[in-house]
């Protein structure tokens, strides 16, 4: 049995999904479809997929034996519940299939600019300690102890960074952490309008799949990780199921962007498209907080390609090659 959920890219998520939309369409039945994909696929994904065949051949639900074994995660899982009880998954599988292949665009793009810049960066820490070793002021073990230990360093701050949020939800402090970031000059107000597209996009992703509203909300709120925030949202809810709309359930809710939403809302209501409306919200805010990103990554490279050009031309003239790790001790003392 397994027991840990696995961890697939926003790529791998994507054709998954996509595999299945195809196979569901052809009318091949739930058990045979993950049978047949995990021929295609290897460990540890093929013992995965498997495992589901083997559990829905004993009648197991599709969605619930999904997340038992670790496939699906439960956003999916609410997502495929609330679609079986109309019938066939596939137009869910073909929704999840387009919201990760998006993410999966979007993240490529992003990490695509950085490639270059951290290839520049990487020969520089390289050539900078070459004239000491040259003129014989190091040896080639010295040479390597400065540039492989800076590399680890910098490897270090980087993973640090990465693993912060991680490491302030095993201390517990997941929400203070959250606070943090909203407060953060620019990017806080960018942390709590991503808060919010997620929203809203899962919301149009589940009303698209055909479940009802006051089901999908608390579904689509689940997916909010500031919890400051989500519980703003987990309002919507209540308002409505006192009789006002979507879009008057709105109006309490404060934060960059969301007259917009609110105006487009009442918009949708009115005509009787609010998935749709919802929908093109959800990927209007998307590009515009890509197009930040995207901002911020064009900026990166240009002031790591500054710091390289000043350290070589520094060490060039001094000879004085890369700050060592005995030099950043000093430093600091």
């Amino acid at each position: 049995m397994l027991k840990t959920p696995i961890k697939l890219s926003l790529q791998q998520k994507a054709n998954l999904f996509r595999q299945l939309c195809f196979l569901e369409k052809a009318g091949i039945t739930y058990a045979e479809a993950f049978q047949t994909l995990a021929k295609q696929e290897k460990p540890p994904l093929q013992r995965y997929l498997l495992q589901l065949s083997q559990n829905l051949r004993k009648g197991q639900d599709l969605a619930k034996a999904g997340t038992k074994i670790g496939l699906f995660n439960r956003f999916e899982n609410n997502l495929l519940s609330a679609v079986l009880t109309a019938g066939s998954p596939e137009k869910a599988y073909f929704l999840l299939a387009e919201y990760y292949e998006t993410r999966a665009l979007q993240f490529k793009k992003l990490k695509s600019k950085l490639y270059f810049p951290v290839a520049i960066l990487t020969l520089a820490i390289f050539v900078a300690p070459l004239p000491k070793m040259i003129l014989g002021k190091i040896t080639l073990a010295g040479y390597l102890t400065e540039t492989l230990g800076i590399l680890m360093l910098l490897g270090f701050i980087i993973l640090l960074f990465i693993k912060i949020p991680q490491i302030f939800k095993i201390l517990k402090l997941e929400f203070a952490w959250q606070q943090i970031l909203s407060v953060i000059p620019l990017f806080g107000d960018i942390y709590q309008r991503q808060n919010t597209q997620y929203f809203i996009e899962n919301l149009a992703l589940l009303l698209s799949s055909g479940v009802p509203i006051l089901q999908a909300l608390p579904y689509a709120t689940e997916t909010m990780p500031y919890q400051l925030q989500r519980k703003q949202f987990e309002k919507i809810k209540i308002a409505i199921e006192q009789g006002g709309s979507f879009s008057d359930a709105l109006l309490p809710i404060k934060g960059t962007n969301t007259h917009l939403l609110k105006q487009l809302s009442q918009t949708g209501e009115a005509a009787g498209k609010l998935s749709d409306t919802l929908k093109h919200y959800a990927k209007y805010e998307a590009a515009e907080l890509s197009d930040f990103y995207q901002k911020v990554f064009s900026w990166l490279p240009k002031i790591i390609y500054a710091m390289v050009a000043l350290w070589m031309a520094y060490s060039l003239v001094t000879g004085a090659g890369s700050p060592s790790i005995q030099n950043i001790q000093q430093l600091t003392h």
